[in-house]
């Protein structure tokens, strides 16, 4: 319940629907508004105290002081990615990837072509194989270190760390799924293929 509250309270500071330096209601008007314990709220303005998107003022309550939380963008943690977020995740990491492939192509190498184009098919040959998931992290890193821009770089970087721990398990869950190897390769194709092109 606590995560549901947060979330929603999270949407509203972002919305606009709790403005910059405006005060939220009270810890007992939430806990009526959401139907929750003053404990939960509690933990939820904690939260958002700790991540920067509230601050406390004596007499006052608590304020809205941003829409984004200080430490910048992050993803949820590993224990709280259900296959829904998982798969939002994934799809936001093949189109960053496939745009950074698609317009790195001048600083990219044939050298790194080749070497995706090997990855690529360790991919295909180990289809079935959840073990594949060391080649499935290390395609994605070729491609964040040929892009030859640091910022992609970096957001590359953070989602492959991030994503680290759960390749594994959804390539073990693609098994599990008819179709699904096989789409998850065709992503992996439509990367390459956009890095190719825009290295000739």
């Amino acid at each position: 319940m606590t995560g549901q509250v947060l979330d929603d309270l999270l949407g509203r500071i972002a919305r606009g629907e709790y403005a910059l330096g405006e005060r939220l209601p009270t810890g007992k008007q939430l806990a009526a508004t959401y139907g929750v314990s003053t404990m939960v709220i509690r933990e939820v303005t904690e939260h958002l105290r700790a991540h920067g998107y509230i601050e406390s003022r004596q007499g006052v309550g608590c304020i809205v002081r941003a829409t984004t939380p200080e430490t910048g963008f992050q993803l949820p943690r590993r224990q709280e990615l259900d296959a829904a977020e998982l798969a939002a995740i994934y799809e936001l990491r093949l189109d960053l990837e496939s745009a950074v492939a698609a317009h790195g192509g001048g600083r990219r190498s044939q050298a790194d072509v080749d070497a995706l184009a090997a990855i690529l098919a360790r991919l295909e040959s180990g289809l079935r194989d959840a073990g594949s998931s060391a080649a499935d992290i290390e395609f994605h890193a070729r491609i964040a270190a040929a892009c030859g821009n640091k910022y992609h770089l970096r957001l590359l970087q953070y989602l492959n760390t991030q994503l680290y721990q759960t390749v594994r398990t959804a390539r073990e869950n693609t098994q599990r799924e008819p179709g699904l190897p096989e789409q998850v390769h065709r992503e992996h194709v439509a990367i390459f293929e956009a890095s190719e092109r825009a290295t000739r």
